[in-house]
């Protein structure tokens, strides 16, 4: 159909000769009726004026098409950048193409520069430049002469030190649909979207054609040359979008945007996740307690419960607890809260095994009672037969009160009698051990008596109601708390606040993270380097890591100073073992070690090392994202720490 078309066509005029499309028999400019529409050639460039199965075009396009029913409208743009700045991930979402009914093709047509050339010109523009700074007597004038000297300065330093090549580049994109009011509305769309990321899309009019042809392999030639821009090969690098990466779970809660504006879901439960453990890091003020605060608030919502340690004096998380109904606990001697390291509780595994995990209680006592030896007198734990005599006596405290790791024996039955003895075949559970219990045993072996008298100045019996505040009995209650938060930072910062934080996490163990195996459990640990400096708790700590999966709680270690986290071997145990790390802006002391621990390329290096506040690096498993935490106006309110803000918060409290 198409050949005599093409054979009885009358002879082209001298100027239709000269339009794109010569010599190639299968492509004509415009459409002379709308019979010659129904029947289109294969490639059809079209004026606003002509003709197409919808009407007229109304733009300068091209039809491609060998039928009626199947043809397909083309519009091509060329690029031109607001800004001399580039930024990874500019074009993004240009990539994504998420305008509408219809697709966009990016093509950047690259090719190298002349570096003596380019040398010589940077030189011409830093001379005249100096020259209109010399002329000029505007001081704000002189000052933006000034900067754009010093940043050409800069890039011929980078140029003859071969740091950076230049490369002309030039960007074109290309839309398409199957109907003209598709690709109006698609169009609309992308040169929007592409404004506000400060780049401005001109329209190829007059010359559609060509510069379709342009983005195939048919183009033998560059065209175009007033579209092309000098640019460095890290602003190239900018423009592709590899690197980026991208979290594929589309279950859990919202944490925030990627670098593409795409929404991050956080989902540590997910199958395809070998454990939910996580390790948040960060510099102070650039978001780690902000980006804890969002998970554990959202995470509320999907009934998933949260036990926090709080070691920060003004009491981080208390509002955030206080909202969502829950418990905030505060350790402290004038405080009416207590919790006792040597409570235990029955512990239902995966399997639905029910126990009572003795041993890693007894693991987690002698932890703590080492440390409070070791920091009044370290040479005391020098000798092992002192470290094994110890431990004997914390078993025997259990022992002695027929505790073992059968759930019966923790409840007693009544006998009826007088004497103390409640109602006969009632029964409840029994009086756990404490510390000064404990204290009276080591007083009875003869080898203990140091330590014992080491150990008195925690208990009651030394008369200091500030350092005995662990030898008691447990009086809160958090069975009922959808979030709740241990505050630990009225402690004594050297020797009580480290003891107390593993006391609290302990605590939390046996009481929170053991029970109910089909309920979603968080405990959260902040400032998790503090107690890495004790060998023993680091070793509690590393192995919470490893065992908490069997009971459905995820443990989340964080801190600010990575490399004083990753001083100790435990902080890496723990490092390995969790799944979910987010990643905040870095010292650059800590960068190396950032960068090896977490296998990190140069560029996510260097972007955690510059990270803007509230943005960082989220790593599951083996994929990354970069993720902008977004809080609602509520949420903000609730977890700003910002001093300025925390002030007109106040201010506005007052006024209303």
């Amino acid at each position: 159909m198409i050949l005599p078309k093409l054979l009885n066509r009358k002879k082209r005029t001298e100027k239709e000769q000269k339009m794109p499309g010569k010599n190639q028999p299968d492509i004509e400019k415009g459409a002379p009726d709308l019979r010659d529409h129904m029947a289109p050639s294969l490639v059809k460039e079209l004026a606003p004026s002509d003709l197409t199965l919808e009407g007229r075009a109304g733009d300068y396009m091209v039809e491609v098409g060998a039928g009626t029913e199947f043809a397909r409208y083309f519009r091509s743009f060329t690029a031109a950048m607001k800004t001399s700045t580039t930024y990874a991930g500019m074009y993004d979402q240009l990539y994504e193409g998420e305008f509408g009914s219809g697709n966009l093709d990016i093509a950047l047509h690259i090719r190298p520069s002349d570096e003596n050339r380019t040398l010589h010109n940077i030189s011409r523009l830093i001379k005249g430049l100096e020259s209109d700074y010399v002329m000029t007597n505007d001081s704000t004038k002189k000052a933006r002469i000034r900067d754009a000297i010093m940043d050409l300065q800069e890039q011929e330093r980078r140029i003859r030190r071969n740091i950076e090549r230049m490369f002309f580049v030039s960007t074109q994109a290309v839309v398409s649909a199957n109907k003209v009011d598709e690709l109006k509305k698609f169009t609309n769309a992308m040169l929007k979207r592409a404004t506000g990321q400060g780049v401005v899309f001109r329209p190829n009019d007059r010359r559609q054609l060509p510069a379709l042809t342009c983005m195939t392999p048919f183009d033998r030639e560059q065209v175009f040359e007033e579209s092309f821009k000098n640019m460095e090969s890290s602003c190239i690098a900018d423009l592709f979008p590899f690197g980026q990466g991208g979290i594929s779970h589309t279950s859990g809660i919202v944490l925030g945007r990627d670098s593409r504006k795409k929404i991050v879901y956080l989902d540590p439960w997910h199958p395809d996740l070998p454990n939910p453990h996580m390790v948040v890091y960060g510099r102070s003020g650039m978001g780690k307690s902000y980006g804890i605060k969002t998970i554990t608030m959202r995470s509320a919502f999907f009934n998933i419960r949260t036990g926090i340690i709080d070691p920060d004096k003004k009491r981080e998380y208390e509002t955030l607890v206080k909202e969502l109904g829950g418990s905030y606990i505060r350790l402290a001697s004038d405080s009416e809260h207590r919790i006792n390291m040597f409570d235990v509780n029955v512990a239902e595994d995966e399997n639905g095994r029910v126990t009572v995990e003795l041993e890693q209680s007894i693991n987690a006592v002698q932890a703590i009672i080492f440390r409070m030896i070791s920091v009044i007198d370290s040479k005391l734990l020098e000798d092992g037969t002192t470290k094994i005599l110890l431990r004997e006596k914390i078993r025997k405290l259990y022992s002695d009160r027929g505790i073992t790791s059968d759930p019966e024996s923790l409840y007693e039955s009544g006998t009826g009698k007088s004497g103390g003895k409640f109602e006969l075949g009632k029964r409840r559970k029994k009086r756990m051990p404490t510390l000064s219990d404990y204290h009276s045993l080591l007083e009875e072996d003869s080898r203990l008596k140091k330590a014992a008298a080491v150990l008195k100045l925690f208990t009651r019996k030394s008369g200091d109601p500030v350092m005995s505040i662990f030898d008691c009995e447990s009086n809160v209650d958090i069975r009922k708390d959808m979030v709740f938060a241990f505050s630990v930072g009225n402690l004594e910062e050297n020797i009580l606040k480290p003891i107390g934080m593993f006391v609290a996490t302990k605590w939390m163990m046996e009481n929170f993270a053991y029970q109910n195996r089909y309920q979603k459990k968080r405990i959260i640990v902040d400032e998790a380097q503090v107690p890495m400096k004790s060998p023993e708790m680091a070793d509690w700590l590393e192995e919470a890591f490893r065992q908490m999966r069997r009971y459905n709680c995820s443990m989340c270690a964080a801190s600010q100073g990575f490399e004083v986290f990753m001083r100790y071997p435990q902080g890496l145990g723990i490092l390995k073992n969790a799944t979910i790390k987010l990643i905040f802006r870095q010292e650059a002391i800590d960068i190396d070690a950032v960068a090896d621990k977490f296998k990190l390329s140069e560029g996510e290096a260097s972007f955690v090392l510059s990270s803007p506040k509230g943005i960082g690096l989220l790593m599951v498993d083996n994929e990354s994202a970069i993720v902008k935490i977004e809080a609602t106006e509520k949420e903000d309110r609730l977890f700003t720490t910002d001093p300025n803000q925390l002030k007109e918060l106040t201010r506005e409290k007052r006024e209303a």
